[in-house]
Formats: structure tokens, C-alpha cells, sequence
């Protein structure tokens, strides 16, 4: 193993709070009655239970006497269906049972006794703790942050809010109850799990020195419109006849003259299209001119009429066909995924020279709504809610008035070219609603302090396990699959241009690949690493509830010759009383690196933070290498970040964030085999160019040529979850449930304080109380706390309904809501979360995934950082 390189880490990490402290909900938990104690009464009752029906048994076949048989046969019966025995039990005959038996029934008697008295008095609190809880829950309705939150998220809810809090909670109706589920949801969410989302999450900055941590103080909201709202008004203005004239136009940046034709690719909405005209007339002189920066549809109009014999109607129906076709690209030389695309739209409206009439009423729209984003980022709950209904309105009627003289062209084939059905001339009208206008995300400028001592020998455990994974790279197998069509199709020292080899791959590979619906095969240097690490859990104590993964349990990391970057989202704790211990943390999500997920958040603080991210970045290689960000056509919101890397690769009516000069061009971009390396390049003149996905949308969700080009790269995605599964075969092999229908999976840590997974119980739906049973709460939390004790789950736990696992794949799960895949946190211990969990269990699947809380804040036994719940978006390099 090579020692000479150094991790080093990134000085700033986000910080996720959640926007309600997890106190706040600990009103909840019932505290009156000792459950434990009537558990341990119960295992005592079901001791005496078994021994007096064998006794029992023992005794009555002694028995001369049919009528003392029958007695004491009865008196069995009784006691092995757990019935009342004291109105049977009379003195008459018990007398004449033996002592040992007699004094066994009055234990008997007496702890059902003292069962009856817990359970009567938990019946007659129960209802007033449900009734008392409930008050408190339409009292925390009023969070302002709470508010603000679900205004956004679910206006509907939110508009319920008034009347919920007015009814009467010991008499809840059905409306109510539905209410009051959704908003245990929510609350919960809010204050236990850290997903950034307006008010109900806000980000901070951590700084990695070892000075006194700042708590966050005030929060503030960043609001920007919605992505989607700056797609579809570019849309209309295309298509608006007044309008189309003073929008900048520009070729296809993959237009390419191969004989008679000229090819280009097409991208709209991701769907992507290889497109074809004849290489003459209009088109070849556009490509010729190559369209000056800056151009707008009328300056070119009258560029072209200098050059035909045309007036100019016909002029622009020919090149709004060329439009059409994608072979040209109407725009305002900015996009969506800009963080102020807003003012930045309404500095081209106001530029544009002569000014249409509709062109006035946009720049009207968007002063408005400039305003009411500034006045809605400080207002309050009803305030957000008429500023939205007001930018809603506003919206709309901007739109009728756009939208009036549009005329839907026929998606038509330039003048001579082969007729096709794909066209970016796809208009279909839309409404936006208050919820869809304004995109927030939270945020403090309070920092906290990262004890970098602490951290460091926690960071190089972690990425030492990331080279121990490096089999299991996400990206080996598609990389593989590329560079043997490419030797097979064009041989090892042949060179092409990337959009050729897009093309050929898909055309004569992947298209096949999917038609046949054909899985990505592990490599097989994946499977040998699997072999091998199964080998080491077979040794492992499988019984234990935690394992402990040493460096010895895997194959002797070998580092990259070159630089990489690493990240991850990790929740950091000590439970060492005196604070003194290692740090421990536990990962949630493996990242790249290189400001991956954290770009999204880079603009709501200095500008300094992402200056010291892009200088982080670009030190990972020299300047043989080009370093270059990938853009297509998504307007996810959650997508704009500001640039992280010196060059980006802009494709096909993609969103490109970067200027002109620092944007390579996807033409000049050629992919040739390395017979040194044996691997595929991809090269910009003599440079070799390394293409990267720095995005948070999902990869899958991409264009096929963004997706393609994020293989080239050295980046390693090692996969945690091949590592998992390969535990729980293990697991599923040589282990046995602990109980009816419940298996524990142990929480797997790596070198003593890396925890992969959560300690968790894989629990069979049936093997619970029946939620449909109709009983009266306080029984039913009875059952439900007894099945706790008895299987040994711990009292709070976060609950996944849908949780595919290897020990059954639950293909019939039911459906239900679009977020039942995320955790649910859950207390036995609170009658209202007990309440949600049998509504939860009537849309569950076959089986129920429930996972301890970990970092343990709320039991009191953590130490770091003041116990406060937060997630930790950490990053470094290795070079």
C-alpha cells in the first residue's frame, strides 16, 4: 500500500438542522404508567402458567374421583387460556390440592390481580394522555416555521390547519384524524430528519478547527422561482409570433457536415434525437456565418434576406422550421439553473429593443414578482399565503395574455430534409399553482466548529474502507461495456468523435441491450471481491448484534495512481461519558466530493465558500488534464449550483452554466483507446478531458449522452450497498430468526467506530397486532408494547414500509403514498405514534423494516456537540 499520499479535508462542511427541536415532541411520551413492570409481571404469569398446566396434568390423572377429574381438567383449561381462575378456585376443594399447587394458584391469581390493576388504570389515563396530546399537537400547529414549511409543501393541509385547531380534541371525528396523521408526519420528519426542505430543514456551515462551537441562531429562507415557471415561459415567448423576433439564436452546438448531409443531435425535454439535413441551401450558409453571439431571430432575418430571394415571412417560417427541427436554438442567453435566473430574465426583457407589448407585460410581471419573492422571504404563514395567491394570480393572467395569439405550429421538416416526428415544437398549455411558484431553502450564517483533530483519524478509517471497496465501483461494469464495443467496433487505435461514438454505441449496443431488458452483470472483479468478503463473514460471531468489520476482514487496499475526491453525509457522535473517546459516526450516503450535492446550497453564503471549493477542486490534477462539469437539458431546481470547475461540457439545449469561453465544445471532443492504460479516453485537442456529475439530480434521470460521458473520469463509486446485501446473505445462510416472523440484522460497523448500517429488525407485518382488530386504543397498546419486550425492539425506532431487503423481495408491497420509502420515526412509549403506526400498518406490505436511532440523542447518552440532531455533509481529498 502506497504512503505517501495525504488526505486533505475540505475546510467548510454543511451542516443540516432540523427545523424543530426533537424536545418539543417528548410531551408526547407517557410516563405514567410502568410498562416494564407489567411486562416482567407477564413473563412471571406465563412461567406459573406452563408449570400449573403440567402440574396440573400430573395431578389429574391421579385422579379416581370423574367429578374432582373434571374440576381440575376445567380449572386447567382456565388457566392455559389465561382466564380469571378466582370465582372457580372456591375453598371447597382447593383445600384439597397440595400445597405447592395451592400456593402456585394464589401467585397466579394474585399477579393477574396486579396486572388488571396496571391495565385499568393505563384504560382510564389512556384516553385523557390521547386527548391531552392531541391539544398539544394543534398547539404546535402554530410553529411559525411549521407553517411556513407546509405552505410550500401541502397547501391543502395547510388550509385545513385553522379548523383542526379549533375541534375538539377529546371527540376527534374522522376528518381530524386524518389531519392529525398527517401532521404527526410532517412534525416528525421535522424534527428528527434532517431532508432539506424549506422550513422544515436549514443548512449551516461547520468550520474544521478546533475552536468553540457557535450555536445557529437565526434562520432565514433563500427564495428563488421555480425552474419550471422559466422553462415554460421561454416556451411560449419561442412560439409568440412579436415575441420569437428578439430572442438570441444560435446553432446546435453538435451540428457536423459528414458528405451530402448535415448531422446534429437533438435534445428535448432529455429525449435525444440524431437528426439529419441535406448539406445546402440556408442551412450550409447558417453553418458557415456560424452566428455570431448575440444574434437575435430578426438581425439574422435580415442577414439572410441580403443572401436570397426571399421576403422576410418566408425567411422566418424556414429557419422557426429549422427551429423546430433543433438543427437551430432560440433562447435569452441565460437558463433556469441560474440561482437569480429571475433578474437575469428581466434584464434581457427590459434590453430588448423595440419593445412588444407583451414583452412590457412580462417585465411588469416580473418586477412584481421580484417584489413579492423579497416581501415573501421575511413574512409570515397568512402573509406567504396572499403573496402566493397573488404571484399566483399574476402568473396566470401573464399567461392568458402570452398564450392568446399562439398558434401551434405542425411540427414540419425543413425545406428538403427527411421527414420526422421528433420536434422540440411540443407545447401543451399549463397552469402553475401557488405551491409550484417560489423554491426556498433555509439556511444560518452561525458556524459551528469541527473538532479537526477528532475528525481526521475518523475521515481516513472511512476512506480507508472506500479503497478496501474499490471492487465495487458502480461505474466498472458500463466503463467495460464502452471500451469493448469500441476496440470490437473500431479496434484499439482508432479515434473518433464522441458524438460518432454516442451514436454507434447506443444504435448497435445499449438499444439491444434494453430491448432485451438485459441487467448490468457484476464484473468479475466485483464477484471475486464478494467470494472473498463472504469467506470473512462466515467467521463472524453471527449472533452478535453488532459486527465489527476489521482492515484484516478485506483485501489489501491498493490507493489510484491519481488524485481523487471523496464525500459523504454522516451523522457524528461519542457516547464516551467524559468525552474523551473517538469520535464515531454513522454514514448516510457515500458522495463524490468536488461540492456534489453541497453546490445546491453554495449561494446562500460568501462567495468565499465556493471560491475555496473550486480552488479545492481544480488542485485534484494538473493542467494536462481538463476538469470539466456536465449540463443537459433537466431545470431541476435542486440542480442549480453555481460553477465548481474551470470548463463545463454544455450538450444539446442544455442548461449551461458557465460562460461561452470556459464551455468545450461537444464537436471537438474525440474518444480513442489508451493501449498503455488499456482504457477509453476522452480527449479535447492534446489534453485528456475528465467529465464529471456535480449535480443532485439523479443520474438515471439524465439524457443518455450526459450519463455516457460521466464514465469518463478515474472517479470510484464504491457501492456500501453490495457490501450489505453480502452480509445479509451471509445472514440469510447460517442464521435463524430470533422470533416469529422477526429477524435481527446487526448493526455492521467498520474498525470499531465506522457504521455502515444500523442495527435494524426485518419484522413480518402479520407477526404484529392486527391493526384492524376493533379494539379500544389503550388493548391495543398493550399488545403492542408486550410484542415489543417480548422480540427485545427498542423503545424509539425509525420505520420503513418499503424496504426491499435480500431476505424477501416484496413485490406485492402495497403502494401507498409517494414518501412511504423514507424513515418514519417512531416511539412505543407515545399513544399518538402509536396511533399513526396502525394507520401506517394498513397500507403496509408483507413485511416491516424498523431501525434503531442512531446517533442516539434523545435516550441522553450522547456527549458531541451538545446532543443536537445533525447531519454532516463532510468532504476531502486524497492526493
Amino acid at each position: 500500500m502506497q504512503t505517501s499520499t495525504k488526505i486533505t479535508l475540505f475546510p467548510y462542511s454543511l451542516v443540516r438542522y432540523p427545523g424543530l427541536d426533537y424536545h418539543t415532541l417528548q410531551q408526547w411520551d407517557f410516563t405514567s404508567i410502568d410498562f416494564n413492570s407489567h411486562h416482567e409481571l407477564d413473563k412471571r404469569l406465563i412461567y406459573l402458567k406452563d408449570r400449573l398446566c403440567e402440574e396440573l396434568y400430573l395431578l389429574i390423572n391421579q385422579q379416581t374421583d370423574d367429578k374432582a377429574r373434571q374440576q381440575l381438567i376445567n380449572l386447567k383449561r382456565l388457566i392455559y387460556n389465561r382466564k380469571n381462575i378466582e370465582a372457580y378456585l372456591t375453598s371447597a376443594w382447593q383445600d384439597k390440592l397440595p400445597a405447592e399447587i395451592s400456593g402456585q394458584l394464589l401467585g397466579y391469581i394474585q399477579i393477574g390481580k396486579d396486572m388488571h390493576s396496571i391495565e385499568w388504570q393505563l384504560s382510564h389515563q389512556y384516553q385523557e394522555k390521547l386527548t391531552e396530546d392531541r391539544r398539544y399537537l394543534q398547539e404546535l400547529t402554530t410553529h411559525s416555521g411549521f407553517q411556513k414549511a407546509l405552505l410550500l409543501s401541502s397547501p391543502v393541509l395547510f388550509e385545513q390547519l385553522k379548523e383542526f385547531r379549533t375541534a375538539d380534541a377529546s371527540a376527534f371525528k374522522q376528518k381530524e384524524l386524518r389531519i392529525e396523521f398527517s401532521l404527526m408526519r410532517y412534525l416528525t420528519r421535522m424534527a428528527y430528519k434532517t431532508s432539506p426542505f424549506s422550513f422544515f430543514t436549514f443548512t449551516g456551515l461547520a468550520i474544521s478547527v478546533p475552536e468553540k462551537k457557535l450555536v445557529p441562531q437565526e434562520v432565514k429562507g433563500s427564495i428563488r422561482l421555480s425552474n419550471a415557471l422559466f422553462d415554460y415561459l421561454i416556451t411560449i415567448l419561442k412560439m409568440d409570433p412579436m415575441i420569437n423576433e428578439h430572442l438570441l439564436v444560435q446553432l446546435n452546438k453538435t451540428v457536423a457536415i459528414d458528405g451530402d448531409k448535415i448531422h446534429f443531435l437533438v435534445n428535448f425535454n432529455n429525449v435525444e434525437s440524431f437528426q439529419s439535413l441535406p448539406a445546402k441551401g440556408l442551412q450550409l450558409y447558417l453553418m458557415k456565418i456560424k452566428l455570431s453571439s448575440g444574434l437575435t431571430l430578426i438581425q439574422l432575418i435580415k442577414q439572410v434576406k441580403g443572401h436570397v430571394d426571399e421576403d422576410k415571412s418566408a425567411i422566418k417560417s424556414y429557419l422557426l422550421k429549422l427551429v423546430s427541427s433543433g438543427f437551430l436554438e432560440l433562447g435569452v442567453g441565460i437558463n433556469g439553473l441560474h440561482p437569480q435566473w429571475s433578474s437575469k430574465f428581466l434584464s434581457f426583457l427590459n434590453d430588448t429593443k423595440p419593445q412588444p407589448a407583451k414583452v412590457a407585460d412580462l417585465i411588469n410581471l416580473f418586477t412584481k414578482l421580484d417584489r413579492l419573492r423579497t416581501e415573501f422571504s421575511s413574512a409570515d404563514s397568512i402573509l406567504r399565503k396572499d403573496i402566493l395567491l397573488k404571484a399566483e394570480q399574476q402568473i396566470g393572467d401573464t399567461l392568458n395574455l402570452l398564450e392568446a395569439e399562439i398558434e401551434v405550429r405542425e411540427s414540419n421538416s425543413a425545406a428538403g430534409h427527411t421527414s420526422t416526428a421528433f420536434s422540440i415544437d411540443q407545447f401543451k398549455s399549463y397552469r402553475f399553482t401557488a405551491k409550484q411558484l417560489f423554491y426556498e431553502d433555509c439556511f444560518t450564517n452561525h458556524k459551528s466548529r469541527l473538532p479537526k483533530s477528532l475528525l481526521k483519524p475518523f475521515i481516513a478509517k472511512v476512506d480507508r474502507l472506500l479503497l478496501h471497496l474499490s471492487p465495487l465501483d458502480g461505474l466498472t461494469s458500463e466503463r467495460q461495456k464502452m471500451t469493448n464495443f469500441f476496440c470490437a467496433h473500431y479496434g484499439t487505435g482508432f479515434q473518433t468523435s464522441l458524438l460518432t461514438f454516442y451514436h454507434d454505441y447506443y444504435f448497435h449496443f445499449k438499444k439491444k441491450e434494453k430491448e432485451i431488458g438485459a441487467l448490468s452483470a457484476m464484473s468479475e472483479e466485483t464477484e471475486t471481491w464478494i467470494a472473498g468478503f463472504k469467506q470473512q463473514i462466515r467467521k463472524k460471531d453471527l449472533t452478535a448484534e453488532t459486527l465489527n468489520l476489521s482492515p484484516d476482514n478485506f483485501p489489501l487496499p491498493i490507493e489510484p495512481a491519481g488524485k481523487y475526491a471523496k464525500g459523504m453525509f454522516v451523522q457524528l457522535f461519542d457516547v464516551d461519558p467524559d468525552g474523551t473517546g473517538e469520535i464515531q459516526g454513522v454514514i448516510n450516503a457515500l458522495l463524490p466530493g468536488m461540492g456534489k450535492v453541497s453546490g445546491r446550497f453554495l449561494s446562500m453564503f460568501d462567495s468565499g465558500v465556493t471560491a475555496k471549493q473550486v480552488e479545492h477542486n481544480i488542485q485534484l490534477f494538473s493542467d494536462e488534464i481538463i476538469m470539466a462539469e456536465l449540463n443537459d437539458a433537466s431545470t431541476f431546481n435542486a440542480n442549480s449550483h453555481p460553477p465548481l470547475l474551470k470548463y463545463e461540457i454544455t450538450l444539446p439545449g442544455g442548461n449551461g452554466i458557465y460562460p461561452p469561453e470556459q464551455q468545450l465544445p461537444v464537436n471537438d471532443l474525440k474518444v480513442s483507446y489508451d493501449q498503455i492504460d488499456k482504457e477509453l479516453v476522452l480527449t479535447y485537442g492534446s489534453k485528456k478531458v475528465y467529465a464529471f456529475d456535480l449535480s443532485l439530480e439523479s443520474f438515471f434521470f439524465r439524457s443518455n449522452l450526459y450519463q455516457l460521458l460521466a464514465h469518463f473520469n478515474i472517479e470510484s463509486r464504491p457501492s456500501l450497498k453490495i457490501l450489505i446485501d453480502s452480509v445479509d446473505n451471509v445472514l440469510l445462510e447460517l442464521s435463524s430468526p430470533v422470533g416469529k416472523g422477526i429477524r435481527l440484522l446487526p448493526r455492521i460497523v467498520y474498525d470499531d467506530t465506522v457504521v455502515i448500517r444500523r442495527k435494524g429488525w426485518l419484522v413480518k407485518t402479520s407477526s404484529l397486532p392486527d391493526p384492524f382488530v376493533k379494539e379500544d386504543d389503550s388493548t391495543y397498546y398493550i399488545k403492542l408494547q408486550k410484542w415489543r419486550l417480548e422480540y427485545g425492539l427498542p423503545e424509539l425506532a425509525f420505520v420503513y414500509l418499503r424496504k426491499q431487503t435480500v431476505f424477501e423481495k416484496d413485490k406485492t408491497a402495497k403502494s401507498g403514498l409517494g414518501d412511504d420509502y423514507k424513515p418514519q420515526y417512531f416511539s412505543f412509549n407515545q399513544p399518538l405514534m402509536v396511533t399513526m403506526l396502525r394507520k401506517l400498518l394498513l397500507r403496509s406490505g408483507k413485511q416491516l423494516y424498523f431501525e434503531e436511532v442512531l446517533p442516539d440523542y434523545i435516550s441522553g447518552n450522547m456527549h458531541f456537540q451538545n446532543s443536537e440532531i445533525k447531519e454532516y455533509l463532510i468532504q476531502w481529498n486524497k492526493h
